[in-house]
């Protein structure tokens, strides 16, 4: 991503002050870990993310209640990453959060049974305690993969025209 964000700084068709990554599901906690990389992001939007490995690894994986996209998630874990404090530390958003500098827009599924909207609440609140200019949407009827698309992206076009400046006449 660091590659594709580098490439977006160079052109000359694009504002380095107005670089946006979004990520859904897993990539949510990718594009968080890089705005805790990345001072100079415009906004960040996280879908549905885990963003403290060890609380879901803790919750979700060692628990009894495993439905087949938890179990995926849970040996992707331990294939991935050393099941450790420190492997869960260094993988945790939660744990940089005071490095975040951009606009953070975060929209989860209250019924999410994969990666829990607490989740997604810690990592807000987190965000707000260390400065972070930070926007939370919980959806009560909908899970991880059902925010459909008419419902999310007038919140995420007007949260990009609030924080970026941008201009009111963008695509819907």
């Amino acid at each position: 991503m660091k590659t594709v964000i580098d490439h977006f700084r160079e052109s000359k068709f694009v504002d380095s002050n107005k670089i946006i990554i979004e990520g859904t599901s897993r990539d949510a906690g990718v594009a968080s870990m890089v705005a805790a990389q990345d001072s100079k992001l415009g906004a960040v939007v996280l879908i549905s993310g885990v963003h403290d490995m060890k609380a879901f690894y803790n919750m979700q994986c060692l628990s009894g209640l495993k439905g087949t996209a938890v179990r995926s998630i849970c040996e992707s874990i331990r294939q991935e990453m050393p099941v450790s404090d420190q492997g869960f530390a260094e993988r945790s958003a939660m744990n940089y959060a005071s490095n975040i500098k951009a606009h953070i827009l975060i929209l989860h599924g209250a019924e999410d049974q994969t990666a829990p909207a607490a989740q997604a609440q810690a990592f807000a609140a987190t965000l707000q305690k260390s400065g972070a200019k930070v926007e939370m949407h919980v959806f009560p009827r909908f899970s991880q993969q059902m925010i459909p698309l008419a419902t999310r992206q007038p919140i995420i076009i007007a949260f990009l025209k609030r924080n970026l400046n941008l201009p009111q006449a963008l695509p819907q």
